[in-house]
């Protein structure tokens, strides 16, 4: 299995903490934390060996110039960042292709190859409808 894959179920998995049977959920609840803290420990210290211009490298740094992001900080926001993250991208960009399937003439509004804008006057896709927690379900298990 790819490393994303690996991240995208440990996340997902990660998520059930929010649902109705966490008791039951507890040990995969757990078991993808403790993976999602492994892979992000590496991450840091390939980072901080290896440093990037991106998000994570500017937190680390924050945390060396003594804004005091401990580690366990640092792990709680990657972990925040990509489970809320995937989350939201992945629902509004499903909610926006059932409006356009829906709306298809919206289509032209759509921003061009060129880099134009669509009309700020039209409806944005998640303004369609929000997605309900039965279609949420239906996605994750397809």
């Amino acid at each position: 299995m790819a490393e994303q894959e690996h991240v995208r179920e440990w996340t997902a998995d990660f998520g059930l903490i929010f649902g109705f049977n966490i008791a039951e959920q507890h040990a995969r609840i757990e078991s993808a934390l403790e993976n999602l803290h492994a892979f992000i420990d590496e991450l840091l210290a390939e980072r901080r060996s290896a440093p990037r211009d991106d998000l994570l490298n500017a937190l680390i740094a924050a945390e060396e110039a003594g804004e005091l992001l401990t580690d366990a900080e640092l792990r709680s926001m990657v972990v925040t960042l990509m489970s809320a993250g995937h989350g939201t991208v992945q629902h509004q960009l499903s909610n926006a292709m059932d409006a356009f399937m829906a709306y298809p003439q919206q289509w032209r509004f759509a921003p061009t190859l060129t880099g134009g804008r669509p009309d700020p006057h039209t409806a944005r896709p998640g303004d369609h409808h929000p997605p309900t927690f039965a279609q949420v379900r239906f996605l994750r298990s397809t």
